[in-house]
């Protein structure tokens, strides 16, 4: 082993706080394309005849743009990855960045948003994060990319390629490692601790000399935070910027998401329920308490840890937490005077659609159920700002029942 690669090596074995890493990561998301685009796991923005297509032959989702000007095709996470202060995330992606090299097209992925995409009418207005550029609309080829929202204003600074701080990955640096191809696929990686000051590093993986840090943006020492925020989503844009340019796609590959030293969530926990309320149930399901993030609090997550369902009379019932159903007619409160970022629904006497993410049934007595609930699902906001809701509904297997329900356990995060 070569005196650099066993630095390079050291380097490993620490993370961004200097610390041995000696525990194992903690995996918080990961996806892949097999047989799916995932579309519960991912938000898209398709433009000027974008398409997303999967091809299974190569577990890959093709994110295509046509060869008009303006053609561009967005792919983020639904809802943001939590940050845990103290702690380092690792993003792995594995991405082939274009099909043609062409000088009209630009290539962006990393862990970040945009404030343009925010749509609705009302919600936070912010775009940060960390991210890997291919920008060949003016011959720059490779940069890297770190957004900010701290002056009030959507911010990138760029890195050009000559400028990385610890190999350039143009063949010239002490890896010997070249990327410049972007038609040859590779698996890209951010980390970062926020804390507001952590450093940001970027790197590649390859097969003979591991893992190998290109460029380290540092912001001990200054005046204000480097980004707005810690918890942010994993992001995949491709656009064609100029006439004459020609079809061309990305093909999104593999996402995972690591937080290093384990994950202990640390957010505010909170309690709704309907008081002292019964609402009458029969054999069609019907909404007793929902839940959602009020405006500007959009990038907030949830995390349902404990639902509690009642029978006070004698009935045999079905519940289930019912994610995006569309309820008739809510009248939203808040679900605390201070601190918390949501508020519920007690109102609406039908709902319709959405996905079952838990559920159970119990017997004919009046104890009910409150039970933990064991599920990897995170209650946050779509691309644009649409906030996610989440509904307990039930319904009895006999006559009208009156039940009560709440949602005895979240976090906010």
């Amino acid at each position: 082993m070569s005196l650099l690669r066993l630095f390079d090596f050291v380097k490993e074995l620490k993370d961004i706080f200097n610390r041995e890493t000696v525990v194992e990561p903690f995996n918080l998301f990961e996806a892949k394309n097999i047989d799916s685009l995932n579309p519960t796991l991912f938000d898209s923005i398709l433009e000027n005849g974008a398409t997303l297509t999967l091809n299974t032959n190569i577990s890959g989702a093709l994110m295509n743009v046509t060869s008009s000007a303006g053609s561009r095709n967005i792919r983020q996470k639904h809802g943001y990855v939590p940050y845990q202060p103290g702690n380092e995330l690792r993003f792995k992606f594995t991405v082939t960045p274009l099909n043609v090299d062409d000088p009209n097209y630009r290539v962006r992925f990393g862990a970040f948003d945009d404030v343009n995409d925010k749509t609705v009418a009302g919600s936070e207005q912010h775009g940060n994060g960390p991210f890997w550029v291919y920008n060949n609309t003016v011959g720059a080829g490779w940069e890297l990319g770190l957004r900010s929202y701290i002056t009030g204003a959507q911010v990138d600074k760029i890195i050009a390629q000559g400028d990385w701080s610890e190999d350039p990955l143009d063949g010239t640096g002490n890896s010997g490692i070249n990327i410049d191809d972007p038609t040859q696929g590779q698996i890209f990686f951010i980390e970062y601790a926020w804390l507001g000051r952590a450093p940001v590093r970027y790197g590649v993986f390859d097969n003979d000399k591991g893992k190998v840090y290109c460029h380290i943006e540092k912001h001990a020492g200054v005046k204000s935070v480097y980004m707005s925020r810690g918890s942010l989503p994993v992001r995949w844009e491709c656009e064609n910027l100029g006439s004459g340019a020609i079809a061309n796609y990305m093909v999104q590959e593999c996402i995972s998401v690591d937080s290093m030293g384990g994950n202990s969530p640390t957010g505010i926990p909170f309690h709704v329920d309907d008081e002292d309320n019964t609402v009458s149930v029969g054999g069609v399901l019907e909404p007793v308490i929902s839940i959602r993030l009020k405006q500007l609090f959009e990038r907030r997550t949830i995390e349902i840890t404990n639902v509690s369902v009642l029978s006070t009379s004698n009935g045999n019932m079905r519940w289930i937490l019912l994610l995006n159903g569309t309820l008739n007619n809510p009248i939203w409160n808040d679900a605390s005077n201070v601190e918390s970022g949501v508020e519920f629904d007690v109102n609406s006497t039908t709902i319709a659609g959405g996905r079952i993410i838990a559920g159970g049934n119990f017997a004919n007595n009046t104890d009910g159920v409150s039970l933990p609930l064991n599920i990897e699902e995170f209650i946050s906001s779509d691309i644009a700002g649409n906030v996610d809701i989440v509904t307990v509904a039930m319904q009895s297997f006999g006559a009208g029942e009156d039940v009560s329900a709440a949602i005895s356990g979240f976090t906010e995060k």
